[in-house]
């Protein structure tokens, strides 16, 4: 998913909010006005201050209602009728809320107008909004901006009527790039080539004659290019934990979606990377403090290794921890990524061949001479990784997923295993509580791609808290 869909469906929360708040507002200003009081006189007017507090309570209430009515739903495409029809639903709910409490406390409330002013408005003004919305959004579509770039397999009637209606429709956000009517054994390498000059955002096979092998070959390539693949439904033995189901055109989709870390799972964990983060950085300044001044007292080398490693999609990025080996030995990050090998890349080549204690693409050197005394208390610790707190805050990694990897490591990755690069690397994750030390790779994968594929926010609470106990576990261990 896109990051500008991800900042319109965000959005929806806030102009909400504010449609409801002017709603209320509005309906009481309404009712103690000129026309309406004269009319029908004021017996009793309540302070607005007091208004004003019932008013922001209602409101959040009304929010909780709209995402339990589906309001705030990352998954299908909604027209403004729909959207309509939940905000009735959920003003109307809202409301009868209200006439329930009044009721059960035997309270008179000040004015039966502003309730009935304020639903009707209530939902007036939340559809305006999100016709705003919805304006601005395809506005931008129009301009091919934020639009998903595809590519449609088949040449039946459901891939011509998804054509059309694509094309025709631009405001839908969807640009079509090429139609395949067959699947030939050269295929993949066509999209592969595509891919690269267009950065493809989703496949969608509506050709329902495909072979199982070939769905398979289509839906694995997909998944290791961070594609979204959606099909027209058949007899067909799904390989994902989840779908989500759309139409277009009249016709049913199903997208395959391989981590619930999409959506608001995306938004929730990034919130709380960000909190934990900032939290933690400040709970152990006065480690990395120590730690700092331990590394210049034993080396006048800089205090922080910096190491290129592959993040999210692919993307390159610059770890950071505690220097725990002496510096002439350290490796250059600009090196490893640009692929030149100087004299402490070699060195660590020459060690990796022959001190390699770890089996499958990552490696692990046992007894490695480059590490300082203090460098040591680091590691045992894990100390040495406090800094990617950092990295967090940057939004390179997250506070828990696969551990990242150096990009001669990531080369080594068998294909199936090319979906850890789904999501962002972590600094703790399922492998690192999982009570064995020393874990092959391919055992380690195994338990990452298991937490991608059935993410939730109190399972990285759980690690999160998990993590602590593991470690003093491993040093006790040692």
């Amino acid at each position: 998913m896109k990051k500008s869909e991800i900042a319109f469906h965000v959005v929806r929360i806030p102009v909400d909010y504010l449609m409801l708040l002017a709603a209320a507002f509005a309906a009481y200003f309404l009712r103690f006005g000129s026309i309406v009081a004269n009319i029908r006189p004021v017996v009793y007017a309540m302070p607005l201050s007091e208004y004003t507090a019932i008013v922001f309570l209602i409101t959040a209430v009304l929010i909780f209602i709209f995402a339990l009515t589906g309001l705030y739903s990352f998954q299908g495409r909604r027209s403004i009728l729909q959207e309509a029809r939940s905000i009735f639903i959920g003003c109307s709910t809202g409301v009868l809320l209200i006439i329930v409490l009044i009721f059960f406390q035997r309270e008179l409330f000040s004015s039966r107008f502003i309730i009935i002013t304020g639903w009707i408005l209530s939902i007036v003004f939340v559809t305006l909004g999100r016709m705003i919305i919805l304006k601005v959004q395809r506005a931008l579509f129009a301009k091919g901006i934020g639009v998903h770039k595809i590519i449609i397999f088949g040449s039946n009637s459901s891939a011509k009527a998804l054509r059309a209606m694509l094309e025709q429709n631009a405001s839908f956000g969807y640009k079509v790039i090429q139609i395949f009517d067959r699947y030939h054994h050269d295929t993949l390498q066509q999209i592969s080539e595509l891919h690269n000059t267009e950065h493809l955002n989703e496949v969608i096979q509506a050709d329902t004659t495909l072979s199982h092998e070939e769905e398979n070959e289509l839906v694995e390539w997909c998944h290791e290019k961070h594609i979204i693949f959606k099909y027209v439904p058949n007899i067909y033995e799904t390989k994902a934990i989840h779908v989500a189901v759309d139409s277009l055109a009249g016709i049913p989709i199903i997208e395959l979606i391989r981590t619930p870390l999409d959506g608001w799972g995306r938004v929730a964990k990034r919130t709380l990377d960000l909190f934990g983060a900032l939290m933690l950085i400040i709970l152990t300044s006065p480690l990395m403090v120590l730690a700092a001044i331990a590394i210049k007292i034993e080396d006048r080398g800089p205090v922080i290794y910096k190491n290129g490693r592959v993040g999210y999609r692919g993307k390159i990025f610059v770890v950071y921890k505690f220097r725990s080996m002496q510096s002439e030995y350290c490796t250059d990050h600009k090196k490893e990524i640009s692929g030149i090998e100087g004299f402490a890349e070699k060195f660590e080549q020459a060690l990796i061949s022959k001190q390699n204690s770890r089996e499958g693409a990552v490696y692990k050197i046992k007894n490695d001479p480059r590490v300082t005394a203090v460098g040591r208390w680091l590691r045992l610790t894990s100390i040495d990784e406090l800094p990617q707190f950092f990295n967090v805050l940057k939004g390179d990694m997250s506070l828990v997923g696969p551990r990242p990897h150096q990009p001669k490591e990531v080369a080594k990755y068998h294909k199936s295993q090319l979906k850890l690069l789904a999501i962002k690397p972590g600094i703790t994750g399922l492998a690192q509580i999982s009570g064995r030390s020393n874990l092959p790779f391919d055992e380690e994968a195994r338990l990452d791609i298991y937490y991608l594929e059935n993410w939730s926010l109190f399972w990285d609470i759980h690690i999160l808290l998990k993590t602590p106990i593991a470690l003093f576990k491993k040093r006790k261990a040692l």
